[in-house]
């Protein structure tokens, strides 16, 4: 919106507290929000929509430049197991990135991850860098069907 117009809301996340949304581009956000990810325009429009495994949360979301992926950070609910049964985390386990295509819909890559993690599409969307654990991994994803 601009200065001068009114606020108004360009999607509803229903109920989920805990959201993450960052620009891919000049008009698509990737969106993180309880157990979905999604690509939005700014005009509200839903591009994409995907809801991760039964069991896991959303918790960060990125798109690829050119919005033909989305990959998204899922954590189990309640922590792992091996965690819990050491009482060293009371809330959510980071697990796996699934890196979605957004024209069928399916998972084209799982990606595991340690505690801490950033990531980024390549500029061209064919790869994908992931630093975890203190280990740079780049991945090569598989090009847009036709």
């Amino acid at each position: 919106r601009a200065l001068d117009t009114r606020w108004r809301a360009m999607a509803d996340l229903g109920q989920c507290l805990d959201a993450h949304a960052e620009f891919i581009n000049e008009e698509t956000m990737a969106v993180a929000y309880c157990d979905s990810a999604a690509l939005i325009r700014a005009d509200g429009r839903v591009l994409f929509k995907a809801h991760v495994p039964t069991g896991r949360l959303a918790s960060h979301a990125w798109g690829s430049p050119d919005g033909r992926l989305v990959a998204v950070a899922t954590t189990t609910k309640g922590g792992s197991a091996i965690a819990l049964a050491f009482d060293m985390s009371s809330g959510p386990a980071p697990r796996r990135i699934l890196v979605y295509d957004t024209k069928t819909g399916s998972i084209v890559d799982s990606l595991k991850f340690t505690w801490v993690y950033a990531s980024a599409f390549s500029p061209d969307s064919s790869g994908f860098a992931l630093v975890s654990g203190g280990i740079l991994q780049m991945f090569h994803l598989p090009p847009a069907e036709r």
